[in-house]
């Protein structure tokens, strides 16, 4: 009570000493003329009295407020303490302030002052809703909990995972308790647990099982979550029909100790300020509001200074996200030529053998190998029990590693010179992972500069952190695996590529164009050996290459320094690559995945054309699977059973089924209706819409050869996003003309909050998630502030 009082008062005090120390000094005081319907407590010249009526009246309101909602949590909720807390009610009370301050003392600012009194409106509803809506569920008159009575289910011929110590009862692996003593009137389970926050922390699934008059003699289950365990209480809403019989708590995937030290029944949900949705909610109307009042939507990118530094921003923040998704606690790994690196990851395991003057691995295989009639062959493997290297290549006795070349070359060297020592995959995936979102950004940059003429502002802004998510960057850094080295660096390297060869073509001096195509050239070459699929993406550039070798304006000798540029790094970086490829499998174009020890026969898989519509299904409209807990959807393992031999299937989601991808195919057509005949920076109308179809095109020719060569895998489906990503975007800011299309405009804003929200609730949903061990309540978190209603 006492705070939500002394909030308002502050807030009022230093707006009046403020307010009056401005009047002693201003000799004319300014005109002053509130919106309506506040426009009778000030209007025309600002004097004391006006100035203390505002005061007053507006700490006055603010005060009722902050009363009422206290006493509404207070009297008529089950609360266990909580409160609403200080920097909500002190944000509340200043705000409206600020926005007297401006309107008064500052007239020449009336968007400013505008925009600061409907934050605060919104702020004061924002409060209301908090206590009233989202936590509606706590409304009680019952305010006891009655602590249950537990029992372990004890499993016969199993080992029991239940220990009772003090009355609470220590859990390392499945186990079922049984609760009784249940009161009529229980419409909330509490379950205060926690588990040890180590490294291997990992969310806990939990359920209830209720008995009730409708199922008296079986258990039906109630509710299903998943919990950290940490600073959240697993809490559980039950509806049951007449009274309650009997109710079993289910707590499931342990892998750290969880201490389950008690369970209540309370007739309703204790109230939850949830910080995580008074924060989204504030950000989004804030910014919704900003839209309105200064107009943002009419904006276009004109690249102004001031815009330019806000582009800046964006990407630099959109970087910044990653670092929530880096591997905790990894430390560059020790590395003394000789050692066994027998259990090292392939990439270590490549540069020992570099070291020592080899391509083969310098890892003993198995004579038992040599024998067998198809090596490759997974079930024969299997029934000689022969030992052997997961996911290696073998030939003729020798392990080889098929993962790419380029991760060692460019970080693992360099590494290894400044520091004698070697990167871990985790380091080297967020390394990779960090720069392919800086690069992502630069290059739809300069991809609407060839592609957009003067784009809407605000568009172009959400689609930067949109892009991040569709891509996969995150997925990237949230599996930490020797895969998605080779997924994160070919990235990074495809977009460097693109970044460049895009700026290329823009550039005005022929001696800056020729460097940035060297580097791209060399950056297409690198990414090539990073993962060699992804280099197909950077066809999207051939047209604009075209049309520079075609254009007539240029001199002979300045489009053969300009091809020189491009083609001499790139052919140098390939044919190190095919005589690297010639060296180990004895030919310059085998990468030697045919030869991997894996799930099947690689050398089985081959181009079918009769593959397209399944790689259609699996790569672009596979939707996410749904789940019966929070965040109720996950990638799935959906096959289709028909591909008329053996496929490798993992779970995935397509790509289409993030709506701004799919908003952006749809849009395709009119972008490439749209546009005049005039040629800008050089590049034509046929060449815009060239690179447009490539930019879909593409996708779905590496949909269908990763699905035949290697099967569905959600890395597979990686490398048709970075390409798909850039060409939604442009197509996008192409289509969308405010003043003719608003309802358009609308739609796309939307389908970009919603994909941008659909990734984050896919990564924090994944179990094993590196976001998770940097903030392990979040899941609890984000669960409490989006499924209120609970």
């Amino acid at each position: 009570m006492l705070l939500s009082v002394l909030t308002p008062l502050i807030a009022a005090v230093l707006f009046y000493a403020f307010g009056n120390y401005w009047l002693t000094h201003v000799k004319n005081p300014p005109e002053v003329s509130l919106p309506k319907p506040l426009d009778r407590l000030a209007s025309g010249k600002i004097t004391g009295n006006m100035l203390l009526r505002i005061t007053g009246v507006t700490a006055g309101v603010e005060v009722v407020l902050f009363v009422l909602l206290h006493l509404l949590v207070k009297l008529g909720m089950y609360t266990e303490e909580s409160q609403i807390p200080a920097y909500a009610l002190l944000l509340t009370a200043v705000i409206p302030f600020a926005a007297a301050f401006v309107c008064c003392f500052m007239p020449q600012k009336k968007n400013v002052g505008r925009f600061l009194l409907h934050l605060g409106a919104w702020l004061a509803v924002l409060l209301c809703l908090e206590v009233c809506l989202f936590n509606g569920k706590s409304f009680t008159s019952d305010k006891t909990a009655t602590v249950l009575t537990v029992s372990p289910k004890p499993t016969e011929g199993e080992v029991q995972h239940v220990t009772e110590m003090n009355g609470e009862y220590i859990i390392n692996g499945d186990a079922e308790l049984e609760l009784s003593g249940i009161p009529d009137g229980t419409h909330g389970i509490i379950v205060r647990m926690d588990q040890e926050q180590e490294k291997g922390a990992r969310l806990v699934h939990t359920w209830l099982d209720m008995k009730d008059d409708n199922f008296r003699y079986s258990y039906s289950v109630t509710s299903d979550k998943f919990t950290m365990g940490f600073d959240y209480d697993a809490t559980f809403s039950i509806d049951p029909y007449g009274s309650v019989h009997g109710l079993l708590l289910h707590i499931g995937s342990v892998t750290e100790e969880v201490t389950v030290h008690e369970v209540a029944a309370v007739s309703a949900l204790p109230f939850r300020f949830s910080a995580l949705r008074w924060l989204l909610l504030l950000f989004c109307g804030a910014l919704l509001i900003a839209v309105l009042d200064f107009r943002l939507w009419e904006m276009r990118y004109t690249r102004t200074i001031p815009q330019r530094v806000t582009v800046c921003i964006v990407t630099a923040l959109c970087v910044v996200s990653t670092v929530c998704f880096w591997a905790p606690g990894e430390e560059l790994q020790e590395y003394k030529q000789g050692e066994d690196i027998t259990f090292a990851d392939p990439y270590t395991q490549t540069f020992d053998a570099f070291r020592k003057g080899q391509v083969y691995l310098d890892i003993d295989a198995d004579p038992g190998l040599a024998v067998l009639e198809n090596v490759y062959d997974n079930s024969e493997r299997k029934a000689t029990s022969v030992e052997y290297r997961w996911d290696t290549a073998y030939k003729n006795g020798k392990y080889y590693s098929y993962f790419g070349v380029t991760p060692i070359l460019v970080l693992y060297y360099p590494v290894y010179f400044l520091t004698g020592k070697l990167p871990t995959v985790p380091i080297a995936v967020d390394v990779f992972a960090t720069l392919s979102s800086l690069l992502l950004c630069l290059t739809i940059l300069a991809a609407v500069r060839l592609l957009v003429k003067q784009p809407n502002l605000l568009l172009l802004l959400l689609s930067l952190p949109t892009a991040v998510c569709t891509s996969s960057v995150y997925t990237c850094l949230q599996y930490t695996d020797k895969y998605y080295v080779a997924v994160s660096s070919g990235m990074c390297f495809l977009l460097l590529t693109l970044w460049l060869g895009f700026w290329a073509c823009r550039a005005k001096k022929p001696v800056v164009r020729c460097i940035l195509l060297a580097c791209s050239g060399l950056s297409m070459a690198l990414c090539a050996g990073a993962r060699p699929t992804m280099a197909i993406s950077t066809a999207v550039l051939v047209p604009f290459f075209l049309g520079i070798l075609l254009r007539k304006s240029r001199p002979l000798t300045s489009k053969l320094a300009q091809l020189c540029s491009f083609t001499l790094p790139l052919l140098a970086g390939i044919c190190g690559l095919f005589a690297y490829n010639n060296a180990r499998f004895g030919s310059p174009f085998d990468f030697g995945a045919a030869y991997q020890l894996t799930v099947s026969d690689v050398h089985a898989n081959t181009l079918r054309l009769g593959l397209l519509p399944a790689a259609v299904k699996q790569y672009l409209l596979q939707a996410p699977f749904p789940r019966t807990s929070f965040p109720f959807f996950e990638p799935i393992n959906s096959s289709l059973r028909n591909y008329g031999r053996y496929l490798y299937t993992d779970a995935t989601y397509g790509a289409l089924s993030m709506p701004a991808l799919l908003l952006g195919t749809l849009l395709l057509p009119l972008a490439l209706r749209r546009g005049s005949r005039q040629t800008t920076l050089g590049i034509t109308t046929l060449q815009k819409r060239a690179a447009l179809v490539v930019c879909f095109a593409v996708p779905v020719l590496l949909a269908w050869m990763d699905l035949c060569i290697g099967g569905v895998n959600q890395r597979y489906v990686t490398d048709i996003l970075p390409l798909l990503t850039i060409g939604a975007v442009v197509v996008m800011l192409r289509t969308v003309d405010v003043k003719r299309h608003l309802y358009r405009y609308g739609i796309v804003i939307l389908s970009l909050f919603v994909t941008m929200g659909m990734i984050w609730l896919l990564m924090i949903g994944l179990r094993d998630c590196t976001l998770l061990r940097h903030c392990p309540n979040l899941y609890d978190a984000a669960e409490d502030a989006l499924i209120f209603w609970h």
